[in-house]
């Protein structure tokens, strides 16, 4: 009964001579990956776009030269989060060239460079660059980008206001004085030199720590 069972079975015998892999295997695996300094696969800038482009081409710099780099490809959109819409993005194993083709007379173009130094996604602390670019009729092969340690920030910086002023405490004391009217809360009115009809924004900021906050 076992000799039956296993009459099936065929072993192939090891020759100990190498086989190239059939390409049907890795094929498509090579195709979401892209060239070496472009992208591939879904990611690949204006992939789904046809027609003329012209190419843009430049170098990323960074001190951390062993690490990857990612390269947001954006442009303006006002139907789009934040005013920018995300048109792909190139994937490098280190800093160095890059380059992706990009439709004609494209106009505004954003690319935002940076590196995950912490294995954390994006921050404040990463190594960032970013540049704006005019796309026209002819290729852009002098591009730079200089990655440096928190040149992404954090927010505006802050300047303190003198009472009275727009942003400022209320002079005279509670209530505006006599720089502004009262706003809600005996807080200046920053809107008090606006005429017309208005409507009310509310809301919530919460902070884990003490002290004032400025809005």
């Amino acid at each position: 009964m076992i000799a039956l069972l296993l009459l099936p079975a065929c072993l192939e015998r090891a020759t100990g001579e190498p086989i190239p892999l059939d390409p049907r295997y890795y094929a498509a695996h090579e195709g979401v990956h892209g060239e070496e300094g472009v992208g591939g696969g879904n990611s690949v800038p204006f992939s789904d776009v046809d027609g003329k482009k012209v190419v843009v081409r430049g170098v990323i710099t960074s001190e951390i030269a062993d690490l990857p780099v990612d390269v947001d490809v954006r442009v303006p959109d006002a139907d789009s989060p934040g005013g920018m819409a995300g048109k792909g993005k190139i994937l490098l194993d280190a800093p160095g060239e890059f380059e992706l083709s990009v439709p004609i007379s494209l106009g505004k173009l954003e690319l935002q460079a940076f590196q995950d130094a912490d294995s954390d996604g994006p921050t404040g602390n990463d190594p960032f660059a970013t540049v704006w670019l005019d796309v026209g009729e002819t290729d852009m092969t002098d591009v730079t980008l200089e990655l440096e340690e928190g040149a992404r920030g954090g927010g505006p910086v802050h300047e303190a206001a003198p009472p009275g002023a727009p942003g400022g405490n209320p002079g005279g004391g509670e209530g505006g004085g006599e720089g502004h009217p009262s706003g809600p809360g005996g807080n200046p009115d920053p809107f008090s030199g606006i005429e017309g009809r208005r409507i009310v924004l509310t809301g919530s900021l919460l902070c884990d720590c003490t002290g004032g906050v400025d809005l």
